[in-house]
């Protein structure tokens, strides 16, 4: 399935929630990139680490969606200008049932990491001060 296609289905669909919050989203793309996914599960994936972006600028800012060739795999990076994961929560951020937000189960980004290896790829994170970035990495074949 083409990702760089996907990702911007998905981008169609969180433009107005976006908007609503002052977030612009930005997108580049190696050109066409495949991988063999299970089209639901990486767009249930793919929507979760926009909505965190998106709840992570409450003031707004910029969302960006990368697309790149690396080597064997394909990277889908999804990155926020707000306000950073505080180091002390970066080891929990995986766990089931684990947040720091008032409302939701916790069940997000454990749900993210288990998509990506469920299709051989991995889920990393890096966290500061003005954002964070989420990039996942699927096999290519």
């Amino acid at each position: 399935m083409d990702l760089t296609a996907l990702a911007d289905e998905c981008i169609a669909l969180f433009r107005s929630e976006a908007a609503e919050k002052w977030v612009t989203i930005e997108r580049t793309a190696d050109g066409r990139l495949e991988a063999a996914i299970v089209r639901d599960r990486i767009v249930q994936m793919l929507l979760n680490l926009m909505k965190n972006a998106v709840q992570a600028m409450p003031d707004g800012g910029v969302m960006k969606i990368e697309l790149k060739r690396d080597g064997r795999s394909v990277r889908m990076i999804v990155s926020d200008t707000g306000v950073g994961i505080a180091p002390e929560h970066l080891g929990h951020i995986f766990e089931p049932f684990w947040t720091t937000k008032a409302t939701g189960t916790g069940l997000g980004l454990a749900l993210c990491r288990k998509v990506a290896e469920e299709h051989g790829g991995s889920l990393t994170v890096e966290s500061g001060i003005g954002g964070t970035v989420f990039s996942v990495a699927l096999p290519t074949g």
